[in-house]
């Protein structure tokens, strides 16, 4: 009788575990190409459908960007926009037609002719206690035409959060305990995720907060319909309803995440620099292992209407739909 317990009771536990994170066998999805030079993809940014920037840094650390066009549903075109001999990371293409860039050293830079020309926005030299020489810029938020909000980090212990002030060129600064790695914005509020905590920031910068969430290196952070998710180094992924206060655990692979994405119709996807994949298709609730059969690792996960897309170390985008993902929840 103890004996048929034990059983019982291993099994339930094994259903447990294959419920949480299930194993699939394939992965569904695009390729959409390669990048002329073999550049480590930091950032892809949307313009339309059928056009997006792609963004990163070859080994002799040049920026390289490209204009990524559609021609037909299977095929597209990587064209080389710029190239510069600083360390860009992050793109944004903004609803007025202008491309934001930032990196390295404080470097923000703007474009009005897709990347033609390009002119420094600001060079941070009217602080005299500026942290020009050890914030490198990782994230930036554009609203109303100007980068609003952004985000650098000097090491795991030191981060800075941005937020724009009085001009165009002009921004208060409040240095952090923590390095800040992604950030979210979600109408007034903005969620930093770092190492060790995730920063809640209102009132347009004035009111900081830290989530009630436990110490983890939190690496990555996105929305997804009514929800916030966010990935950590340690391989969990945690939930919270925008507003509530309060995370909750959903899953753990057990190895590194680094990047995690999730769009309005319930998808969301999880990726560390292994092939290993984690999908869900109703925010969360069941996972999905999955594996694809490009080896390279992974760099940079974005979500784009109901799209992801996935850049790798050597220069390859990846694009995942909702529909590929529905036939690998099938």
């Amino acid at each position: 009788m103890k004996l048929n317990y034990i059983r019982v009771t291993v099994l339930f536990l094994v259903c447990a575990v294959c419920f949480g994170c299930q194993k699939k066998e394939q992965l569904y999805y695009t390729t959409v190409g390669t990048t002329p030079e073999k550049i480590d993809i930091t950032d892809i940014a949307s313009i339309n459908d059928s056009t997006f920037y792609v963004i990163g840094i070859d080994k002799e650390n040049h920026t390289y960007s490209y204009l990524c066009h559609a021609k037909n549903q299977n095929t597209w075109s990587f064209s080389k926009r710029w190239k510069s001999l600083d360390r860009y990371r992050c793109i944004v293409f903004d609803e007025n037609g202008v491309t934001w860039w930032c990196g390295d050293k404080m470097f923000l830079s703007k474009s009005f002719d897709t990347l033609n020309t390009s002119q420094r926005h600001s060079k941070f030299t009217y602080w005299n206690d500026w942290p020009s020489e050890k914030t490198n810029l990782r994230e930036l938020y554009v609203k109303d035409g100007r980068p609003f909000y952004m985000i650098g980090t000097d090491d795991l212990l030191s981060g800075s959060f941005y937020t724009y002030a009085h001009s165009d060129s002009v921004y208060t600064s409040s240095k952090k305990h923590f390095g800040l790695n992604d950030m979210v914005v979600c109408g007034d509020t903005v969620y930093v995720a770092g190492y060790g905590s995730i920063l809640r920031v209102t009132d347009n910068g004035n009111s900081q907060v830290l989530e009630d969430i436990g110490g983890e290196n939190f690496t990555h952070i996105c929305r997804g319909g009514n929800y916030l998710f966010v990935c950590t180094y340690s391989g969990k992924i945690f939930r919270s309803e925008i507003g509530s206060g309060s995370w909750e655990k959903l899953t753990s692979l057990g190895k590194n995440l680094l990047f995690i994405e999730a769009n309005s119709l319930g998808d969301v996807i999880a990726v560390g620099g292994s092939r290993e994949i984690l999908v869900s298709t109703n925010y969360g609730t069941e996972w999905f292992e999955e594996k694809y059969s490009d080896g390279n690792k992974i760099s940079c996960l974005k979500q784009y209407g109901d799209n992801f897309y996935i850049g790798h170390e050597k220069g390859t985008v990846l694009k995942i739909t909702h529909n590929q993902l529905q036939i690998n929840a099938k």
